[in-house]
């Protein structure tokens, strides 16, 4: 799946999808989808217009007083509603991507992990999302959270080998002559160091090189360490990654692998706790979901409340939270979930697995959850500038 940490067959399927989002102009009935009217369609019928005219969007802030308000460029990763097994069509994948560009998303984030790198793949896909008029961040996961995603070429090597380093640069070199706005590298990176404390000064020096050579790139994009917040005060150790990079990458799950979700009705307090971390540099939330499962004490209620706090905490802030990436459309089907988990020693029932499993803003089958009328009402309130 691509929300995941795509592999190159999953970001062609992206790529074929973002090269057809223009057609979203010609499909008037994805954005005016509405539970008592409208037309509905595979994705499910959503809550709201895409215009968002009226109800929470008009409480947001924008920001800046008398001066123009910064951009804010949302995301929402799309993720196909699929049932059953194997992999999703061609039609489910571009029915998402249809619906989250018909809600005005002026962004996307195309994740892979490093050993599944296919740069040609990669490229293409920004290229389209560039074509398809959307800035495009990119994570180049080394890690992805607990798991280690060095290519199978290097797999016994250490992060500061100079083999490694050569690859990395290339890899970079390859990405960036596609320009895309941001290139993060890895993600929830303190996650993965809490767990090998003994890679922490490799990891560094390789990752302070491949900040260094992004930014050396014609135009260079704003870049960084992908890190983990979950709303745990303190936070947790972030390794000095932090001061890596001209901007810091945020995966914002709040209460991520705890057994029970508690509810989070003031995310101002954790955008101020890693805009406090991020120390004057731009902050990309690469990742922000909430989980809805009942065995985590979770519900589409909790979810709803946690987005239209978060929508209304970003009018502030928005000056230095150039892009939010909602985690995502549609929750994977099992099969795919249960994959992504045997990447993080986890089964499906782990609290992490209940997660990460319904933090979608629909079900897997297509059913909308409260939460998309307050995204549909954040997007609308961020469309411009």
């Amino acid at each position: 799946m691509a929300s995941r940490g795509a592999g190159s067959a999953a970001l062609g399927a992206v790529l074929v999808a973002l090269a057809a989002a223009g057609a979203c102009e010609s499909r008037p009935e994805i954005a005016q989808r509405g539970d008592g009217g409208g037309t509905s369609s595979a994705a499910g019928g959503h809550a709201g217009a895409a215009t968002g005219g009226g109800g929470a969007a008009g409480s947001f802030s924008s920001g800046g007083g008398g001066h123009a308000p910064a951009p804010v460029y949302l995301g929402v990763t799309p993720t196909p509603a699929h049932v059953g097994s194997g992999e999703s069509t061609a039609a489910e994948r571009l029915e998402a991507v249809l619906t989250v560009r018909a809600i005005g998303t002026r962004a996307v984030v195309l994740p892979v992990r490093w050993h599944d790198l296919d740069v040609a793949a990669l490229g293409g896909a920004i290229d389209a999302a560039h074509a398809a008029g959307l800035r495009v961040v990119v994570d180049l996961m080394l890690v992805d959270r607990w798991a280690n995603a060095l290519p199978a070429s290097l797999a016994a090597s250490h992060w500061d080998t100079p083999e490694v380093e050569s690859a990395l640069v290339a890899a970079i070199d390859a990405i960036t002559g596609h320009a895309p706005e941001v290139l993060l590298f890895g993600r929830e990176l303190n996650r993965y160091l809490d767990a090998h404390p003994d890679e922490v000064t490799a990891l560094q020096s390789l990752l302070g090189t491949a900040c260094t050579r992004a930014a050396e790139a014609a135009p260079p994009p704003l870049t960084g360490v992908g890190l983990g917040y979950a709303g745990e005060s303190p936070a947790s150790p972030s390794y000095a990654l932090e001061a890596l990079g001209s901007a810091v990458g945020f995966s914002f799950l709040p209460a991520l692998g705890e057994p029970l979700l508690v509810p989070v009705t003031a995310p101002a307090q954790a955008l101020d706790v890693m805009l406090a971390l991020a120390g004057g540099r731009p902050v990309v939330l690469e990742r922000v979901g909430m989980g809805t499962s009942a065995a985590l004490g979770g519900s589409e209620a909790q979810q709803a409340q946690f987005f239209d706090a978060l929508f209304a905490a970003l009018g502030p802030r928005r000056a230095r939270l150039p892009y939010v990436n909602l985690h995502e459309l549609a929750d994977p089907p099992a099969d795919a979930c249960a994959a992504y988990l045997a990447t993080q020693g986890e089964p499906v029932t782990s609290p992490l697995g209940e997660y990460l499993c319904s933090d979608g803003l629909e079900s897997a089958s297509g059913a909308s959850r409260a939460a998309w009328s307050e995204v549909v009402a954040g997007a609308a309130a961020f469309a411009a500038p």
